[in-house]
C-alpha cells in the first residue's frame, strides 16, 4: 500500500484560522486556533494584529503536520476572509492593526463614494459593493483620519496577503481577493485607476495582481518547510472564503444556490458573468476566468436569534433557544411578520438605520410564536436577495441550505416552500477549507471541474406548490411594509441586468 496523500486546506477566519488535511475530498485531520481583535478604542473599531494571525496559522498548521505518519502532503489550498486591510512598511512591517470587515468607520467615506455620480459605475466595473466593509472607503478613510499612517505607508495589503509574503517574499494577490477590494476591474482584471485616484495610492502601493491558479514551492529551510512541508509541496493562492465557500458546497453555476445563516446571512450562486443592480448592489467576485460567483450578504442572519433570546426572552425565563427553535416548528406558520433588521441592514436594503418591527402581535403570542416569525422574518430576506439575484443569472434547480438553524427540518421545509425549490442541506463549517483544496488541486490538474458537486444529504426537501404561492404573498407583504416603515432606503424595482 502506497503512502497516503494529503491535500492541506487553510482558511483565515474573522474568528478562527483553521488547517484541515482532506484525502480524497474527506477531512482526517484537523484544527483550529482562536483569533481575537484588538481592544476597540473607538467607536466602529475592529483591528486584528496580523502577526497574531500569522503565528496561530503556522501553529496550527505544524500541529497537522505532525499528525500525517505515513503519509505525505502534495498539495495546499489557502483561503482567508475578504476585506482587510493593513498599512505596512518598505521592509513589510505593520503600521497598525489590520481593519477588517467588520470595521465600520470609512461609513462616511462610503456614502460619499456611493451617491457621487460616478459611484454606480464605480460599484458596476469592481463588483463589490461600496460599503465601510471593503477596502476603498477604508484607504480614504485612512488618508483623511490617519495621514501620518497613510502617508508613512510604502503599501496597503490584506492578512492574506501579508501572510503570503512572509512565506514566499513577494507581494501579490489574487484576482478574487482583489475583486473584492472594490478597487479592481473585474472584466479588465487590473486596478481601476478611478478608484486609486479615489484613494489616492498608485498601483505600486498595492500588490501585483495573480490569478487564482497562482502557486509556489516552499524554500529549502523556510518556516513551511519547518511546519512540514517540503519542496514538491504545491502551495496555491487559492481564493476568497466566501467564493470558496460555493466551490465546497459544489455550486460552480446558477444551477444551485446556497443559501448560509450563520451570525449573518448570505445568499450566492456561480455565475458566468457578473451581474450588477445599482439598487440592491450584490457582489460579483471572481473565482477564476469566465467563473464567478454573484451574491448578497445580509446582516439578519442568528444575531436575529440570539438578540431576542438574550435581551427579550431570558430575562423571562424562557427555555434554551434551541428548545425555543424546536418549539416554534409546531406553531401557526404566519400569524406573524417580523422584519428582522435590528442590525442594520446591508443587501436588500442597504441601510445602516433600518430597524426591525413586530407587527400583529397579541396577547395570545408565546416566545415560540415570536421565534418563529424572527426565522421567516430572516428567511423571507433572503428570498428578497435571491429574487434579484435570479432575476440575473435564471433560477436554480436547487438550494444548499447551510448553518446549524437547517439542522431543523421545518426550517428547511421552510426554505423549499418559500423558494419554490428542492433543498438540501450541506456543511458549512468546513466548506470554504474544502473549497480551497478542491480549487488546489483542480489547479495542479488532479481534480476536474466534472468531479466538484454537491456533498450527498440524507433528506431532500420538496416544496409544496400551495404554500409557495403562499409565501410569494407574504413575501409582497413583507417588501410593502418594509418600504411603508422607511426601512428600505431604495425603490428595489428595477430588475437586476448584465453591466
Amino acid at each position: 500500500m502506497g503512502l497516503a496523500e494529503y491535500s492541506l486546506g487553510i482558511d483565515i477566519g474573522t474568528t478562527s484560522v483553521k488547517v484541515i488535511a482532506f484525502v480524497d475530498g474527506v477531512p482526517s485531520v484537523r484544527t483550529s486556533r482562536r483569533v481575537a481583535m484588538l481592544p476597540a478604542d473607538v467607536q466602529g473599531a475592529r483591528e486584528q494584529d496580523v502577526r497574531a494571525v500569522y503565528g496561530a496559522v503556522m501553529e496550527a498548521l505544524g500541529e497537522v503536520t505532525a499528525q500525517l505518519v505515513g503519509g505525505r502532503v502534495r498539495c495546499v489550498g489557502f483561503s482567508a476572509a475578504m476585506h482587510s486591510l493593513l498599512a505596512v512598511d518598505a521592509a513589510g512591517e505593520p503600521l497598525i492593526g489590520a481593519l477588517t470587515w467588520l470595521d465600520t468607520r470609512a461609513k462616511r467615506q462610503a456614502d460619499a463614494i456611493w451617491t457621487a455620480p460616478f459611484g454606480p459605475g464605480l460599484y458596476e466595473r469592481t463588483g463589490t459593493p461600496i460599503h465601510p466593509m471593503s477596502p476603498l472607503p477604508k484607504l480614504v478613510w485612512l488618508r483623511e483620519e490617519r495621514p501620518e499612517v497613510f502617508n508613512q505607508a510604502a503599501r496597503f495589503v490584506s492578512i492574506k496577503e501579508w501572510i503570503w509574503h512572509r512565506w514566499f517574499g513577494e507581494w501579490v494577490i489574487d484576482h478574487s481577493m482583489a475583486s473584492a477590494t472594490g478597487m479592481f476591474d473585474i472584466r479588465r482584471q487590473v486596478w481601476d485607476e478611478q478608484a486609486l485616484q479615489l484613494a489616492g495610492v498608485d498601483a505600486t502601493r498595492l500588490s501585483q495582481p495573480v490569478p487564482t491558479s497562482h502557486c509556489r514551492h516552499p524554500e529549502p529551510g523556510s518556516e513551511l518547510a519547518g511546519r512540514g512541508l517540503n519542496t514538491s509541496v504545491s502551495v496555491n493562492i487559492g481564493a476568497s472564503d466566501g467564493v470558496l465557500a460555493n466551490l465546497g458546497a459544489g455550486v460552480v453555476d446558477h444551477r444551485a444556490m446556497v443559501l448560509t445563516i450563520g451570525t449573518s446571512c448570505a445568499v450566492r450562486v456561480g455565475s458566468a458573468r457578473p451581474v450588477a443592480d445599482p439598487e440592491t448592489r450584490p457582489f460579483s467576485y471572481i473565482l477564476t476566468t469566465g467563473r464567478y460567483v454573484v451574491g448578497a450578504p445580509s446582516n439578519s442572519g442568528g444575531v436575529v436569534l440570539d438578540h431576542l433570546h438574550r435581551s427579550l426572552f431570558n430575562a423571562a425565563g424562557a427555555p434554551p433557544l434551541p428548545e425555543l427553535l424546536a418549539r416554534a416548528g409546531s406553531v401557526e406558520s404566519g400569524s406573524l411578520v417580523y422584519l428582522p433588521y435590528v442590525a442594520g441592514e446591508r443587501a436588500p436594503l442597504w441601510n445602516a438605520a433600518a430597524t426591525g418591527a413586530l407587527i400583529g402581535f397579541t396577547t395570545q403570542h408565546r416566545a415560540e410564536h415570536v421565534v418563529r416569525a424572527a426565522v421567516e422574518g430572516m428567511l423571507l430576506n433572503a428570498r428578497w436577495m435571491a429574487e434579484r439575484l435570479m432575476q440575473g443569472v435564471g433560477q436554480p434547480a436547487r438550494v444548499m441550505a447551510c448553518g446549524k438553524l437547517f439542522d431543523l427540518p421545518w426550517t428547511r421545509q421552510l426554505v423549499a416552500d418559500m423558494f419554490g425549490v428542492p433543498v438540501r442541506t450541506a456543511e458549512a463549517a468546513d466548506a470554504s477549507t474544502l473549497g480551497a483544496v478542491l480549487w488546489a488541486e483542480i489547479c495542479a490538474g488532479w481534480r476536474t471541474w466534472s468531479e466538484v458537486a454537491p456533498p450527498a444529504s440524507e433528506e431532500l426537501h420538496q416544496p409544496d406548490l400551495h404554500r409557495h404561492t403562499l409565501w410569494e404573498e407574504r413575501l409582497d407583504r413583507f417588501q410593502q411594509l418594509a418600504h411603508a416603515l422607511g426601512l428600505a432606503a431604495v425603490d428595489s424595482s428595477v430588475t437586476a441586468r448584465e453591466p
